[in-house]
Protein backbone atom coordinates (compact mmCIF):
# COMPACT_ATOMS: atom_id res chain seq x y z
CA UNK A 1 0.00 0.00 0.00
CA UNK A 2 2.80 2.44 0.87
CA UNK A 3 4.42 1.79 -2.52
CA UNK A 4 1.20 2.85 -4.29
CA UNK A 5 0.97 5.93 -2.06
CA UNK A 6 4.50 6.95 -3.01
CA UNK A 7 3.52 6.57 -6.68
CA UNK A 8 0.89 9.22 -5.92
CA UNK A 9 3.57 11.45 -4.29
CA UNK A 10 2.06 10.74 -0.87
CA UNK A 11 4.74 10.02 1.72
CA UNK A 12 3.11 8.82 4.97
CA UNK A 13 6.39 9.45 6.85
CA UNK A 14 6.74 13.10 5.78
CA UNK A 15 6.24 16.07 8.10
CA UNK A 16 3.08 17.12 6.24
CA UNK A 17 1.41 13.74 6.60
CA UNK A 18 2.36 13.43 10.27
CA UNK A 19 0.46 16.70 10.74
CA UNK A 20 -2.46 15.39 8.67
CA UNK A 21 -2.58 12.19 10.73
CA UNK A 22 -2.71 14.22 13.96
CA UNK A 23 -5.56 16.40 12.67
CA UNK A 24 -7.65 13.42 11.53
CA UNK A 25 -7.07 11.58 14.81
CA UNK A 26 -8.01 14.67 16.82
CA UNK A 27 -11.42 14.82 15.15
CA UNK A 28 -11.67 18.54 15.89
CA UNK A 29 -10.01 21.78 14.76
CA UNK A 30 -6.56 22.39 16.29
CA UNK A 31 -4.51 25.56 16.61
CA UNK A 32 -0.81 25.60 15.77
CA UNK A 33 0.04 25.78 19.47
CA UNK A 34 -2.07 22.67 20.13
CA UNK A 35 -0.34 20.84 17.28
CA UNK A 36 3.09 21.74 18.63
CA UNK A 37 2.23 20.04 21.92
CA UNK A 38 1.30 16.72 20.28
CA UNK A 39 3.72 13.79 20.72
CA UNK A 40 6.29 13.41 17.96
CA UNK A 41 5.63 16.82 16.39
CA UNK A 42 9.23 18.05 17.04
CA UNK A 43 8.83 21.84 17.05
CA UNK A 44 11.68 22.68 19.43
CA UNK A 45 13.64 24.94 17.02
CA UNK A 46 12.63 27.96 14.91
CA UNK A 47 13.42 26.01 11.75
CA UNK A 48 11.13 23.13 12.72
CA UNK A 49 8.33 25.54 13.63
CA UNK A 50 8.73 27.20 10.24
CA UNK A 51 8.52 23.76 8.61
CA UNK A 52 5.21 23.17 10.45
CA UNK A 53 3.68 26.32 8.94
CA UNK A 54 5.03 25.40 5.49
CA UNK A 55 3.51 21.91 5.77
CA UNK A 56 0.12 23.35 6.75
CA UNK A 57 0.24 25.63 3.70
CA UNK A 58 1.01 22.62 1.49
CA UNK A 59 -1.89 20.63 2.96
CA UNK A 60 -4.27 23.54 2.43
CA UNK A 61 -3.21 23.81 -1.23
CA UNK A 62 -4.00 20.09 -1.56
CA UNK A 63 -7.44 20.90 -0.08
CA UNK A 64 -7.06 18.15 2.50
CA UNK A 65 -6.83 20.62 5.40
CA UNK A 66 -9.22 23.50 6.00
CA UNK A 67 -8.28 26.68 7.87
CA UNK A 68 -10.91 28.01 10.28
CA UNK A 69 -10.37 31.67 11.17
CA UNK A 70 -11.52 32.38 14.72
CA UNK A 71 -11.41 35.84 16.39
CA UNK A 72 -7.97 35.44 18.01
CA UNK A 73 -6.43 32.45 16.26
CA UNK A 74 -6.61 30.20 13.22
CA UNK A 75 -7.41 26.53 13.63
CA UNK A 76 -6.98 23.68 11.16
CA UNK A 77 -9.26 20.73 10.48
CA UNK A 78 -9.34 17.56 8.38
CA UNK A 79 -11.35 14.35 8.27
CA UNK A 80 -11.57 11.05 6.39
CA UNK A 81 -13.77 12.48 3.62
CA UNK A 82 -11.18 15.14 2.81
CA UNK A 83 -8.44 12.51 2.76
CA UNK A 84 -10.44 10.37 0.29
CA UNK A 85 -11.04 13.38 -1.97
CA UNK A 86 -7.34 14.29 -1.89
CA UNK A 87 -6.24 10.76 -2.83
CA UNK A 88 -8.76 10.65 -5.69
CA UNK A 89 -7.40 13.94 -7.07
CA UNK A 90 -3.78 12.78 -6.73
CA UNK A 91 -4.70 9.59 -8.63
CA UNK A 92 -6.34 11.54 -11.45
CA UNK A 93 -3.41 13.98 -11.70
CA UNK A 94 -0.87 11.14 -11.70
CA UNK A 95 -2.73 9.30 -14.48
CA UNK A 96 -2.68 12.45 -16.62
CA UNK A 97 1.04 12.84 -16.00
CA UNK A 98 1.76 9.19 -16.84
CA UNK A 99 -0.26 9.43 -20.04
CA UNK A 100 1.73 12.50 -21.07
CA UNK A 101 4.96 10.61 -20.34
CA UNK A 102 3.70 7.61 -22.32
CA UNK A 103 2.99 9.77 -25.38
CA UNK A 104 6.43 11.38 -25.08
CA UNK A 105 8.17 7.98 -24.78
CA UNK A 106 6.31 6.55 -27.75
CA UNK A 107 7.19 9.59 -29.85
CA UNK A 108 10.85 9.42 -28.77
CA UNK A 109 10.99 5.71 -29.53
CA UNK A 110 9.59 6.33 -33.01
CA UNK A 111 12.15 9.08 -33.75
CA UNK A 112 15.06 6.94 -32.56
CA UNK A 113 13.94 3.98 -34.64
CA UNK A 114 13.97 6.17 -37.75
CA UNK A 115 17.62 7.24 -37.28
CA UNK A 116 19.94 5.96 -39.99
CA UNK A 117 23.68 5.28 -39.83
CA UNK A 118 24.24 8.55 -41.68
CA UNK A 119 22.28 10.43 -38.97
CA UNK A 120 24.47 8.85 -36.28
CA UNK A 121 27.63 9.86 -38.17
CA UNK A 122 26.41 13.45 -38.57
CA UNK A 123 25.62 13.72 -34.84
CA UNK A 124 29.07 12.37 -33.92
CA UNK A 125 30.74 14.95 -36.18
CA UNK A 126 28.67 17.75 -34.62
CA UNK A 127 29.49 16.60 -31.07
CA UNK A 128 33.23 16.36 -31.72
CA UNK A 129 33.21 19.89 -33.17
CA UNK A 130 31.72 21.13 -29.89
CA UNK A 131 34.70 19.74 -27.97
CA UNK A 132 37.02 22.22 -29.68
CA UNK A 133 34.84 25.31 -29.23
CA UNK A 134 36.00 28.01 -26.82
CA UNK A 135 33.95 28.50 -23.66
CA UNK A 136 31.44 31.35 -23.77
CA UNK A 137 32.32 34.32 -21.57
CA UNK A 138 30.14 34.49 -18.45
CA UNK A 139 29.44 38.23 -18.48
CA UNK A 140 30.88 41.72 -18.51
CA UNK A 141 30.99 41.91 -14.72
CA UNK A 142 34.07 39.64 -14.83
CA UNK A 143 37.60 40.59 -15.85
CA UNK A 144 40.46 38.31 -16.78
CA UNK A 145 41.65 36.29 -13.81
CA UNK A 146 38.37 36.49 -11.88
CA UNK A 147 38.09 34.11 -8.93
CA UNK A 148 36.21 30.86 -9.40
CA UNK A 149 34.07 31.75 -6.39
CA UNK A 150 32.73 34.90 -8.09
CA UNK A 151 32.02 32.96 -11.28
CA UNK A 152 30.16 30.36 -9.23
CA UNK A 153 28.09 33.03 -7.45
CA UNK A 154 27.18 34.68 -10.73
CA UNK A 155 26.05 31.39 -12.26
CA UNK A 156 24.22 29.92 -9.25
CA UNK A 157 23.03 32.87 -7.14
CA UNK A 158 23.18 36.33 -8.70
CA UNK A 159 21.06 35.39 -11.71
CA UNK A 160 18.28 34.27 -9.35
CA UNK A 161 18.07 37.52 -7.36
CA UNK A 162 15.36 40.04 -8.28
CA UNK A 163 13.89 43.35 -7.08
CA UNK A 164 12.61 43.09 -3.52
CA UNK A 165 14.81 40.10 -2.62
CA UNK A 166 17.20 40.10 0.34
CA UNK A 167 20.64 38.59 -0.17
CA UNK A 168 22.39 37.56 3.05
CA UNK A 169 26.14 36.92 2.79
CA UNK A 170 28.33 35.57 5.60
CA UNK A 171 31.94 35.32 4.43
CA UNK A 172 35.56 35.26 5.46
CA UNK A 173 37.77 37.86 3.78
CA UNK A 174 40.78 35.67 3.09
CA UNK A 175 42.75 35.05 -0.07
CA UNK A 176 40.66 33.50 -2.85
CA UNK A 177 37.37 34.36 -1.12
CA UNK A 178 34.50 36.76 -1.74
CA UNK A 179 36.66 39.90 -1.50
CA UNK A 180 39.74 38.47 -3.22
CA UNK A 181 39.05 40.93 -6.03
CA UNK A 182 37.40 43.88 -4.30
CA UNK A 183 36.51 46.00 -7.32
CA UNK A 184 35.00 43.03 -9.20
CA UNK A 185 32.94 42.07 -6.15
CA UNK A 186 31.74 45.63 -5.59
CA UNK A 187 30.66 45.97 -9.24
CA UNK A 188 28.62 42.82 -8.83
CA UNK A 189 27.02 44.12 -5.62
CA UNK A 190 26.33 47.50 -7.27
CA UNK A 191 24.39 45.76 -10.04
CA UNK A 192 22.31 43.88 -7.50
CA UNK A 193 21.51 47.07 -5.60
CA UNK A 194 20.53 48.88 -8.79
CA UNK A 195 18.25 45.92 -9.52
CA UNK A 196 16.40 46.64 -6.25
CA UNK A 197 17.98 43.95 -4.07
CA UNK A 198 18.84 44.49 -0.39
CA UNK A 199 22.30 43.15 0.48
CA UNK A 200 23.50 42.30 4.00
CA UNK A 201 27.11 41.19 4.46
CA UNK A 202 28.40 39.72 7.72
CA UNK A 203 32.18 39.70 7.87
CA UNK A 204 34.67 38.23 10.35
CA UNK A 205 36.14 40.01 13.35
CA UNK A 206 38.52 42.83 12.45
CA UNK A 207 41.49 40.84 13.79
CA UNK A 208 40.75 38.09 11.25
CA UNK A 209 41.01 40.42 8.24
CA UNK A 210 44.24 41.30 6.42
CA UNK A 211 44.82 45.07 6.70
CA UNK A 212 45.27 45.51 2.95
CA UNK A 213 41.98 43.74 2.14
CA UNK A 214 40.20 45.62 4.95
CA UNK A 215 41.22 49.05 3.65
CA UNK A 216 40.32 48.11 0.06
CA UNK A 217 36.84 46.85 1.06
CA UNK A 218 36.25 49.83 3.31
CA UNK A 219 37.12 52.31 0.55
CA UNK A 220 34.95 50.60 -2.08
CA UNK A 221 32.09 50.21 0.43
CA UNK A 222 32.27 53.91 1.32
CA UNK A 223 31.84 54.88 -2.32
CA UNK A 224 28.98 52.44 -2.80
CA UNK A 225 27.23 53.46 0.42
CA UNK A 226 27.09 57.09 -0.67
CA UNK A 227 24.75 56.19 -3.53
CA UNK A 228 22.56 53.55 -1.87
CA UNK A 229 21.23 52.46 1.52
CA UNK A 230 20.38 48.99 0.23
CA UNK A 231 23.74 47.57 1.31
CA UNK A 232 25.22 47.18 4.77
CA UNK A 233 28.42 45.48 5.87
CA UNK A 234 28.97 44.54 9.50
CA UNK A 235 31.81 42.74 11.28
CA UNK A 236 31.45 40.11 13.98
CA UNK A 237 32.15 41.34 17.49
CA UNK A 238 34.23 38.25 18.36
CA UNK A 239 36.52 35.94 16.34
CA UNK A 240 34.69 32.74 15.37
CA UNK A 241 35.12 29.88 12.92
CA UNK A 242 32.18 29.44 10.57
CA UNK A 243 31.31 28.48 7.01
CA UNK A 244 30.66 30.94 4.18
CA UNK A 245 27.00 31.21 3.23
CA UNK A 246 25.00 33.02 0.56
CA UNK A 247 21.24 33.05 1.06
CA UNK A 248 18.46 34.47 -1.14
CA UNK A 249 15.49 35.19 1.13
CA UNK A 250 14.57 31.76 2.59
CA UNK A 251 14.42 30.16 -0.86
CA UNK A 252 17.91 29.19 -2.01
CA UNK A 253 21.34 28.98 -0.46
CA UNK A 254 24.97 28.22 -1.21
CA UNK A 255 27.35 26.97 1.47
CA UNK A 256 31.11 27.20 0.90
CA UNK A 257 32.36 24.29 2.96
CA UNK A 258 36.04 24.94 2.31
CA UNK A 259 38.73 25.68 -0.26
CA UNK A 260 40.86 22.84 -1.62
CA UNK A 261 42.14 25.07 -3.26
CA UNK A 262 38.92 25.77 -5.20
CA UNK A 263 35.65 26.35 -3.33
CA UNK A 264 33.85 23.21 -2.15
CA UNK A 265 30.18 24.08 -2.44
CA UNK A 266 26.78 22.79 -1.45
CA UNK A 267 23.70 24.15 -3.24
CA UNK A 268 20.54 24.13 -1.13
CA UNK A 269 17.17 24.67 -2.88
CA UNK A 270 14.29 25.28 -0.46
CA UNK A 271 12.46 22.07 -1.39
CA UNK A 272 15.50 20.00 -0.35
CA UNK A 273 15.97 21.39 3.14
CA UNK A 274 13.62 24.18 4.27
CA UNK A 275 14.57 23.79 7.93
CA UNK A 276 18.28 24.29 7.23
CA UNK A 277 17.64 27.43 5.15
CA UNK A 278 15.35 28.87 7.82
CA UNK A 279 17.88 28.18 10.56
CA UNK A 280 20.71 29.77 8.54
CA UNK A 281 18.61 32.89 7.89
CA UNK A 282 17.53 33.24 11.52
CA UNK A 283 21.07 32.67 12.82
CA UNK A 284 22.39 35.24 10.34
CA UNK A 285 19.87 37.88 11.44
CA UNK A 286 20.68 37.27 15.10
CA UNK A 287 24.43 37.61 14.51
CA UNK A 288 23.96 40.56 12.15
CA UNK A 289 22.02 42.45 14.81
CA UNK A 290 24.89 42.01 17.29
CA UNK A 291 27.63 42.74 14.74
CA UNK A 292 29.50 46.05 14.43
CA UNK A 293 28.74 48.22 11.37
CA UNK A 294 31.73 48.84 9.14
CA UNK A 295 32.54 52.50 9.69
CA UNK A 296 32.22 54.70 6.60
Amino acid sequence: MERVMRMLDLDPNSKAFRILRSLVRAGRPLSVREMMQLPGMECDTPGKRTALYRSLTTLQKMKVVMAINEPKKTKYYSDEARVRAMIAKQRADKLKELNRQKRYLMSSKSRLEKLTSKDVEAMATHLVSKFTEKKRQVGQVFMRGESRLLRLLHEQMMKRVRRGDTLRISVAWGEGGFFAEVEVTMRMLKRLIERGTTVKILGPHRDQIDSKIFEAVKGAYTRLKRSSSRIEIRLRSQPVKTYDAFLKNHEFGILIIGYNPEPLIQLIPYDNNPELLSDIAETFEDEFTRAIPLWV
